[in-house]
């Protein structure tokens, strides 16, 4: 919703921008999703309204929040825990490493509620998985099993479920610990 998004925004820049944070651990709480996207049901009430705040949120929300994790100077490290569609995929493909639970699963999902591919989905696909199979999964949207996104690149690691936060952070500590000077130059010349 909303104001989940505002903060999602403010905490990821406010982490980008402090010299004392050297690599980011994007997660979710429990073990359902990692992200669904939009709360559709919150976007068609507030059409209903006639209020046009709905056709600002990729300007005001998405964007920032890609913008905050593909231009941090430092690593980001994304666990994904459960089902990852629509911008919360984006959000995914937005950090530079993936630790993926076995139970997770991804989709583009835009397509299929006639939407357009936001949160830098559309952009990120194709450089992480390659055109070709982006494009198939943008215009004919289904759900991508963990080892399936091993193999396509959108998992660097799959573990299992139980053990998904330990190696999140084992991978975030390590990259903290690290030379994020050129981790930062790295991920500047990659994009």
């Amino acid at each position: 919703d909303i104001a989940t998004k505002a903060v999602l925004r403010d905490v990821t820049q406010e982490a980008a921008d402090d010299p004392a944070v050297r690599a980011i651990l994007l997660t979710a709480a429990g073990d359902r999703a990692f992200c669904v996207g939009q709360d559709l049901k919150e976007h068609i009430g507030l059409l209903a309204q006639g209020s046009d705040v709905v056709m600002s949120t990729v300007r005001e929300h998405y964007n920032p929040i890609v913008r905050a994790l593909t231009q941090a100077p430092k690593p980001v490290v994304c666990a994904v825990n459960g089902v990852a569609a629509g911008a919360g995929f984006g959000f995914v493909l937005a950090a530079d490493y993936r630790v993926v639970a076995d139970t997770a699963s991804f989709n583009t999902s835009f397509a299929g509620v006639a939407l357009t591919g936001d949160s830098g989905g559309s952009w990120t696909l194709p450089r992480v998985i390659g055109p070709g199979r982006a494009t198939d999964l943008l215009l004919f949207p289904r759900t991508v099993k963990a080892e399936e996104a091993y193999e396509l690149g959108i998992a660097n690691r799959v573990v299992p479920a139980a053990e998904l936060r330990a190696e999140a952070e084992a991978v975030a500590r390590a990259l903290a610990e690290g030379p994020t000077v050129a981790y930062a130059a790295l991920k500047k010349s990659g994009k």
